[in-house]
């Protein structure tokens, strides 16, 4: 199992964060598994930072077929995990260490 911290902005990390958004597509740079656990981080695309909030998922199910998607895509099942939504140090700038988020969710 791997953990993956990812930029996720605003409208998307609230419907996931709600369980009313169940499944995401990412490029597949990263060699996502069924189990990895995605660490979804809020992001505001407008002023470029992380906004401290972060949603824990676990992939539960993947579709890489070319057939479905563009190639080198992935579509990911996912699903919340136990103590799933939590703050970090709010306003992170993108440069800065996500190490930390990966620490907090262990």
């Amino acid at each position: 199992m791997a953990v993956h911290c990812l930029k996720t902005w605003p409208e998307y990390f609230q419907k996931v964060r709600i369980g009313a958004k169940s499944c995401d597509v990412r490029k597949n740079d990263r060699d996502y598994k069924v189990g990895d656990v995605l660490l979804l981080c809020e992001y505001d695309p407008a002023s470029n930072l992380l906004t401290g909030a972060v949603v824990k998922v676990e992939v539960t199910d993947l579709v890489d077929n070319p057939e479905w998607l563009c190639a080198g895509f992935v579509a990911m099942s996912i699903k919340l995990r136990a103590g799933g939504c939590f703050y970090f140090v709010a306003e992170m700038r993108i440069h800065q260490d996500v190490e930390q988020a990966r620490r907090l969710a262990s």
